[in-house]
């Protein structure tokens, strides 16, 4: 009777004495407090967190990159504004600082004082020295130039001769963009600063220049801007 109560004990799952006791497997316990499949997989649940914390972490350094080229495209549009802004100013510069009083004849073939430097209607026409030869040709250092807007850009316009034939073949070169009006103000022998030039006073019979010329451009992007040029002669 004995050996078959021991047996029994045993059949039912009960240590003998001085044993560890047996423990069923019944899964294991994670870190979070849930418990973990015996193959250790992750739930639907979890899976949807870990995607989720993925997703937020992804949109916010898209954004941060997003945010970061735009500031430096924005950074560069405006760096590149500026230098044509700069570079139109030194063509306006390097052109009213070498003008020289010599008229040039017109299409009649007429030499008019006052057209050594003339307002026109949108803009200024002058003759300026210092042109390159650097292939020692034999022509004058001389050429006509002159500053005016055209379809909202800042156009230089140079005549291929300097006395003006029947048909005078001229290049255009735009400079600045967006600029909505264009102005000048020239200063006289007299010290006055006038709204045009020859002013209408003069009876001059010889080429005068101004001693000083303002030049005011209204652009879209920056609004007014100034500059005076003083003239050699």
């Amino acid at each position: 009777m004995f050996v078959c109560h021991s047996y029994n004990r045993r059949q039912q799952g009960h240590s003998r004495p001085g044993a560890a006791p047996t423990i069923k497997n019944r899964g294991t316990i994670g870190i979070s407090g849930y418990r973990l499949h015996q193959h250790g997989g992750f739930t639907l649940l979890e899976l949807l967190i870990a995607l989720s914390i993925f997703a937020l972490i992804s949109v916010i350094a898209f954004t941060g990159l997003q945010t970061s080229i735009d500031s430096r495209e924005r950074t560069n549009a405006q760096a590149d504004r500026l230098i044509e802004i700069q570079k139109a100013f030194h063509f306006l510069r390097q052109d009213l600082e070498q003008a020289v009083p010599r008229a040039v004849r017109d299409q009649r073939g007429d030499r008019d004082p006052r057209t050594a430097f003339e307002q026109v209607l949108d803009g200024i026409v002058f003759t300026r020295g210092g042109r390159s030869n650097p292939l020692g040709l034999e022509r004058s250092s001389f050429e006509r130039v002159g500053y005016g807007l055209k379809d909202g850009a800042l156009i230089r316009s140079r005549w291929l001769v300097l006395d003006q034939p029947p048909d005078p073949a001229v290049e255009e070169l735009p400079l600045l963009g967006k600029v909505t009006a264009l102005s000048f103000r020239f200063l006289g022998a007299d010290k006055r600063w006038v709204e045009q030039w020859p002013p209408l006073d003069t009876n001059s019979p010889d080429p005068e220049l101004p001693h000083a010329v303002e030049v005011t451009l209204e652009l879209a992007d920056y609004g007014t801007i100034h500059r005076i040029f003083v003239l050699p002669f």
